[in-house]
């Protein structure tokens, strides 16, 4: 890495951290509604809860409240806190990275990292009282691992990558998400034969299947319980909508997680599709079960679940900004770039601050009616 590109990453991390103060300066320290269940957790890993007065649904995810525990000392639910900052951090520092693999350019490594940081779920529920960010980072950092292993091939990494993934469910479901891309990636791959791809998947997952049923089995001994048991009451108690509420609702959500970025996305798209770079269209293909796994949620996911689009279209964003920059007069580029970037940011903190107070489903049918 030159120097250049490490002035490049260091600028990146230095606006996360602005970012971070900048949220905590306007919201404060988040609380949401699942705020209180993963206190109950760590109550419970504390000694000073029984397992009976847990939500099973919380208490499928101990591995943010264990790690939380300690820190209680600092006030009530401080450790979740503390760790959502380093996911925070990471995820600024994973989007970087995979852009700069994907696209070998450290300007556009950048934009990744400011789009992501500043998305409206990352400053809703990144650095609240939470554990999404978990599920991000280890999504994030399954996508990088898959992305080093195709460079160097080095067998350890799916071994580190499997494991992960299988262990980091217990920190947030949607953590185990990178096993689609890697495999998706696998199939995809030129250079290996049709035996050593299964073999290779196969690895892969041993190694999450064997931290998965690790965990389960403990929390079996716990709570009394497993993820089945609670897939299986969550799909019992799930109520549908209506298929255009459904989707309505789901294009609110889209809107709402990337924001203004939309119009890139799509000259993004259409660049990608002109130009038929094989590498990026195999990532981006290997990237959409992922994208999209918020459609099978029995019940209508919300934003946070909705933002596992976002490392999939925040790069195709940076493809289409880059590609409209490119077409200003330099004279002008600069300016515009600035302008363009604030007016991004500033309206995902306009769109955080309103969304409690605005139904984007119900304004969305009302247009439509």
């Amino acid at each position: 890495m030159t120097i250049r590109n490490n002035k490049l990453l260091i600028l990146a991390m230095i606006f996360a951290l602005a970012n971070m103060i900048s949220v905590f300066f306007i919201f404060g320290f988040q609380v949401h509604g699942d705020t209180p269940e993963y206190l109950k957790v760590i109550s419970f890993f504390k000694g000073e809860a029984k397992a009976e007065i847990l939500l099973p649904l919380f208490a499928l995810r101990p591995l943010g409240p264990i790690l939380a525990t300690p820190f209680q000392f600092l006030g009530e639910g401080a450790g979740l806190l503390l760790q959502n900052i380093l996911f925070y951090l990471g995820c600024a520092w994973l989007v970087f990275k995979i852009a700069e693999i994907l696209f070998k350019s450290s300007k556009k490594a950048f934009l990744a990292s400011l789009f992501f940081v500043t998305a409206v779920p990352v400053l809703d529920a990144g650095l609240a009282y939470m554990t999404d960010s978990s599920g991000w980072f280890f999504y994030l950092f399954s996508i990088f691992l898959t992305l080093k292993f195709f460079q160097s091939k080095n067998s350890w990494l799916i071994v580190a990558n499997g494991f992960l993934c299988g262990a980091a469910m217990f920190f947030k479901e949607s953590a185990g998400l990178g096993i689609f891309f890697f495999a998706l990636m696998m199939l995809l791959a030129r250079g290996f034969s049709w035996s050593a791809k299964i073999k290779k998947i196969a690895l892969f997952a041993v190694f999450f299947l064997f931290a998965f049923v690790v965990g389960q089995a403990l929390l079996f001994h716990y709570f009394s319980c497993t993820s089945f048991d609670i897939w299986l009451a969550f799909l019992g108690s799930a109520v549908g909508e209506g298929f255009l509420i459904n989707s309505l609702r789901y294009l609110g959500q889209l809107f709402l997680i990337l924001g203004l970025l939309w119009p890139f996305i799509l000259l993004g798209f259409w660049q990608e599709a002109k130009q038929r770079n094989k590498s990026r269209l195999k990532v981006f293909f290997a990237l959409l079960p992922s994208s999209f796994i918020f459609l099978a949620w029995p019940t209508t996911a919300g934003a946070r679940t909705v933002f596992l689009f976002a490392p999939l279209g925040i790069l195709l964003a940076v493809q289409g900004f880059s590609f409209f920059i490119k077409r200003l007069n330099r004279a002008i580029r600069p300016a515009i770039v600035s302008f363009l970037l604030v007016v991004i940011i500033l309206f995902n903190y306009y769109l955080h601050w309103v969304n409690p107070y605005v139904d984007f489903t119900q304004y969305l049918i009302k247009l439509f009616n």
